[in-house]
């Protein structure tokens, strides 16, 4: 029996693997080394006696560095939209990680290489509500319009059930006027008259027998 050329099986198994897309720029990186180890431990926030003061305790996650290559020059320019930046999301080998720390660039035969420190996500985020902002959408839309936006988050945990809902972004738990949210779908719609709203959209994923997870998106549309 004829076996298949190793040259297109490995290849595509080599640039799914060593491949980086960042949801905020919509960009894919070349990663030609990096593999976060399992079993990190993160402990942030903390008093003079080193006692943890926040939400951020966690083990039994990955963290670790990413090696990535950028495609032209330009790219690491802080005008360009293509430049890495800490905050940002990003997937790796079936997985989700936020950066952190952004590494010295290294060029060589006009190859630019950075490294950046990652950290495994572990709430659910929504794509849509990502930009180069950070996790912020700022949107013009038409007043008196019912506008819908595309607020489907993505959860690392596979068998979870995904809800939405939508309150004031500086205000936990209070409404907004004229907005809406499908608390199934994730579909949001924004109807406001005038004047600009600032919106939290929440994604709570829940499975049963372990911890519900909630993560948030920004939305913030100005009527014109």
């Amino acid at each position: 029996m004829s076996q298949p050329n190793p040259r297109y099986s490995d290849g595509i198994q080599g640039v799914t693997e060593l491949s980086v897309f960042c949801y905020n720029n919509s960009v894919t990186y070349i990663c030609y080394d990096g593999d976060p180890s399992e079993d990190g431990v993160q402990k942030l926030w903390t008093d003079s006696n080193m006692e943890p003061l926040g939400s951020d305790n966690r083990t039994g996650f990955r963290k670790g560095t990413l090696n990535l290559q950028y495609t032209l020059a330009t790219d690491e320019l802080n005008s360009s939209a293509n430049q890495m930046r800490p905050g940002y999301v990003v997937s790796f080998r079936a997985r989700y990680f936020v950066t952190g720390k952004i590494g010295s660039k290294v060029v060589k035969n006009d190859v630019i290489k950075f490294s950046v420190e990652v950290t495994e996500l572990q709430n659910p985020f929504i794509p849509n509500l990502l930009t180069t902002l950070g996790q912020q959408k700022k949107a013009s839309i038409n007043a008196n319009t019912n506008t819908t936006v595309n607020c489907v988050a993505i959860a690392a945990r596979s068998n979870g059930t995904l809800t939405y809902t939508v309150e004031q972004y500086n205000t936990a738990g209070l409404a907004v006027s004229g907005i809406s949210i499908n608390v199934n779908t994730g579909i949001l719609t924004a109807n406001i008259s005038a004047g600009t709203v600032d919106i939290r959209v929440l994604a709570t994923d829940t499975l049963t027998g372990e911890n519900t997870q909630v993560g948030f998106g920004r939305y913030t549309p100005t009527a014109a």
